[in-house]
């Protein structure tokens, strides 16, 4: 059996702009800021928790605890629930993403796994809002959670 393994972000869905949007609202509400979205590359390591403990750390002058996270990501969902409402979901779905998921699932020659750098909620919001969190991708697998930076 081979496993592979999708990417979220970018691979799998088109979210980037709305994902992009509210995670810098929330981080500006959790963290005090009124500055212009960063361009996310200047960052040491691009993941939602990366980005958020290098600014706690330069602007805040202390480390990103797990309760900024919790309260980032509820605030992070909240806003994701509303900014991929209404939208027709192809619009969210890389074209051949949905496709090449079910083709691959239904196959006992391979595991599905899926990646992300953004917090659990996120792509739990995302994955359906782009029609892609369906029977045959079972969740199981996707809640098991590993951070790296």
């Amino acid at each position: 059996m081979h496993l592979v393994v999708f990417d979220i972000d970018g691979t799998l869905t088109n979210t980037n702009l709305e994902d992009g949007e509210c995670y810098w609202r929330a981080i500006c509400e959790l963290m005090g800021f009124s500055s212009e979205q960063p361009e996310w590359s200047v960052f040491r390591h691009v993941t939602d928790v990366g980005i958020a403990s290098e600014l706690c750390e330069r602007h805040l002058r202390r480390e990103l605890t797990s309760v900024d996270i919790e309260a980032f990501g509820r605030r992070l969902a909240t806003l994701l629930e509303v900014g991929l409402v209404d939208k027709d979901p192809r619009v969210y779905q890389i074209p051949g993403s949905a496709e090449i998921l079910s083709i691959l699932s239904k196959s006992f020659d391979f595991a599905l796994a899926l990646a992300t750098g953004g917090l659990r909620v996120s792509a739990e919001l995302k994955l359906p809002s782009a029609n892609l969190l369906n029977p045959f991708i079972s969740k199981r697998p996707f809640l098991h959670r590993c951070n790296v930076f």
